[in-house]
């Protein structure tokens, strides 16, 4: 009995879905276990800026990854490929816990590394709280 390469198709990309949600589990429950040690922050903007921490760790690691179709996620994306001036495909490979980032060469898809890779989050990171800010209340 032959199986359709469809359902094969199918059936790796719900698991892979999946193992995102896992992973996206594993952080939050990490981060509520850290956030719970923390004193309350009783200031207002302490707590805002807490939020947007928190919603902006949600969007680098989860949304960008996943492949969000939400505006401000495109925006995200839009601006640090203007700023390292190359085109950035997001990925968390099967079988390996850690995010990837590939850029596009002539050669194909090639993953950064070292200093680059660095730089690129650093950046991630900036943007997508620049962001946030400028949409919370």
């Amino acid at each position: 009995m032959t199986v359709k390469s469809f359902y094969v198709r199918t059936m790796l990309r719900q698991y892979d879905k999946q193992l995102i949600a896992g992973r996206r589990i594993n952080r939050y429950m990490g981060i509520s276990r850290a956030h719970d040690r923390e004193d309350s922050a009783s200031s207002l903007s302490m707590k805002r800026q807490a939020m947007i921490e928190r919603v902006s760790r949600e969007i680098v690691e989860n949304l960008i990854f996943v492949g969000s179709t939400n505006p401000i996620v495109q925006e995200i994306k839009e601006e640090l490929e203007k700023e390292v001036h190359e085109k950035l495909t997001f990925t968390f490979p099967v079988g390996m816990m850690d995010m990837q980032i590939l850029k596009d060469t002539p050669n194909g898809p090639q993953p950064v590394s070292g200093a680059e890779l660095g730089r690129i989050l650093d950046k991630l990171w900036e943007i997508t709280l620049d962001k946030v800010s400028a949409t919370m209340l």
